[in-house]
């Protein structure tokens, strides 16, 4: 287990637990638990799915403008090597035309980026709201008071107790499996019955 010192003094949890309005007695039994977020991400099968679907439209994203610059650089070069024989008419129209290619380029990478932002949202937020789902389930059917992102935990005595990590990543490997399996098809009509009306 990696990123913990040996102690179980957790100054978030105390703080989180005076904001909540308490504080534990002594002998009070408090359950604390916690989840590696990143771990999640990296291993959990929605998560990955997720980023796939995400990476296939940047990549076609980024085709997309590539195809503008190179448009924009074509015009370019032209003008470049054709300057000394293009009147001036021309030249103008061309320098108005690589001037409207530019913007067009910087309207487009602007656009995307909000596009893919908004899509990043719409994809990632509801597997966010499976994992807090999931931990509430969790806390509720094991008893745990409060569950914290590991980051937030600056020691903890013995990290694999109530590292729930684990747990988290199976259930949602669980539920995507459930959710992707295709229902099983009924009976067909038996032979006997065919034609029939």
């Amino acid at each position: 287990m990696r990123n913990f010192k040996s102690s179980r003094l957790i100054i978030p949890v105390a703080l989180a637990m005076l904001v909540a309005g308490f504080v534990p007695s002594a002998n009070a039994q408090f359950k604390i638990g916690f989840i590696l977020v990143e771990q999640i991400q990296e291993q959990a099968q929605p998560f990955l799915d997720a980023k796939d679907r995400l990476q296939r439209q940047v990549a076609d994203k980024e085709s997309e403008a590539q195809q503008l610059q190179e448009e924009m650089n074509r015009i370019a070069a032209n003008l470049s090597r054709q300057e000394a024989i293009l009147s001036e008419e021309r030249k103008t129209q061309l320098q108005r035309e690589i001037m409207q290619r530019r913007q067009d380029y910087e309207r487009f990478a602007t656009q995307a980026q909000e596009d893919l932002s908004r899509r990043q949202m719409d994809i990632m937020g509801p597997i966010q709201e499976q994992v807090r789902v999931i931990i509430k389930r969790l806390a509720e059917e094991e008893g745990y008071d409060l569950i914290l992102d590991a980051a937030a935990i600056l020691y903890l005595k013995d990290p694999d107790t109530d590292n729930l990590t684990d747990r988290v990543i199976e259930i949602l490997n669980e539920e995507a499996t459930q959710t992707t399996t295709p229902a099983r098809a009924g009976p067909g009509p038996s032979p006997g019955g065919r034609g029939r009306n």
